[in-house]
């Protein structure tokens, strides 16, 4: 009987041991889950402002379009 209680003992330490090893990995785990939301914050927020950046210009190339239509036509019209 008290080697069976030793034994328990013994296997109830190395649990002990054992979760203690898995609460480390996790959390490793969620400061790398971390890490990667907050880079993909910003990696959304670059893309965003490229994007309105791009809007901006493709704006101005289409009003550039539009007044070289515009030109042209006049011009046609005129000659």
């Amino acid at each position: 009987m008290v080697q069976e209680i030793e034994d328990l003992i013994e296997k109830v330490n190395n649990l002990e041991g054992t979760s203690i090893t898995i609460q480390k990995s996790f959390n490793v785990c969620e400061s790398e889950i971390d890490n990667l939301m907050m880079e993909t914050r910003v990696c959304e927020a670059v893309v965003e402002k490229e994007v309105a950046e791009i809007k901006i210009k493709l704006r101005s190339l289409k009003n550039i379009v539009v007044f070289a239509l515009v030109l042209i036509f006049v011009f046609r019209f005129i000659f």
